[in-house]
């Protein structure tokens, strides 16, 4: 299975566009997961040394260390990591829900009275059960397309005129939101003679490292007059008007 599991992220990063060094990184983790009972024992044999870890681990003998390790430190560590690293954002933090669910259930199960744990069973399964369309409908990707495209919708117009990058994956998603625009993809100087009183808008994708993006669609809009700006997480959208317009 960990070999299985390893060849499948291999897999995914040959094929990915961007990260290909951070899935390869990850696609080691179930291989190396073999050998932490070894790992374990090699520290158990050093730390058992030590009078005050000896104490400490009698108090926490049973499962409880396990789980809360499991079901909190594991996910923390993902949570503060993905700030660096997208591959370990939401979609690779499923690999962890069984155990968050464990030690919910093993909280809800400690409570003595029975009404009292009826009540939080149906609340807990409750706030899961609600968890699962508002994941949905978060933005799955780096870029929230969806967002972007309702904050232009109310400057919008059927007839204006898009500049997206030609055969770009980051440009699909915003198709689907956008399908029945019209599109430029390449020869963007032809088009704008082509159409020379038509309202155009840019569409890009910035980041972190680089706030503005400029590019051959930018350097064609230079006589152009932007009239509005709209922003979602690392999406921009800019509506530029002829020159006289």
């Amino acid at each position: 299975m960990a070999l299985i599991a390893s060849g499948f992220m291999v897999w995914l990063a040959s094929i990915a566009l961007y990260r290909n060094e951070a899935l390869m990184v990850v696609s080691t983790g179930p291989v190396l997961a073999l050998w932490l009972p070894a790992l374990a024992r090699a520290m158990a044999h050093v730390l058992t040394r030590s009078r005050a870890f000896v104490r400490w681990r009698a108090r926490s003998a049973g499962p409880r260390l396990l789980v809360v390790l499991l079901g909190l430190a594991a996910p923390l560590a993902l949570f503060v990591l993905s700030a660096k690293v997208a591959i370990l954002a939401n979609r690779a933090f499923l690999i962890f829900l069984p155990y968050l669910v464990i030690l919910v259930a093993g909280a809800v199960a400690g409570i003595g009275p029975r009404l009292p744990r009826l009540g939080a069973t149906v609340a807990m399964i409750g706030v899961f059960a609600a968890s699962v369309p508002y994941s949905f409908a978060k933005p799955g990707a780096a870029n929230d397309y969806k967002s972007l495209v309702m904050a232009m919708m109310p400057h919008y117009r059927p007839d204006d005129l898009i500049l997206v990058l030609d055969k770009a994956w980051v440009e699909a998603p915003f198709f689907y939101y956008l399908p029945d625009a019209h599109y430029a993809f390449t020869d963007y100087d032809a088009v704008l003679r082509d159409n020379p009183g038509a309202r155009i808008w840019l569409v890009t994708w910035p980041y972190e490292d680089m706030p503005v993006v400029s590019d051959a669609r930018r350097e064609a809009l230079a006589a152009y007059r932007r009239e509005q700006h709209v922003t979602a997480r690392r999406a921009s959208a800019e509506l530029f008007l002829p020159p006289g317009g």
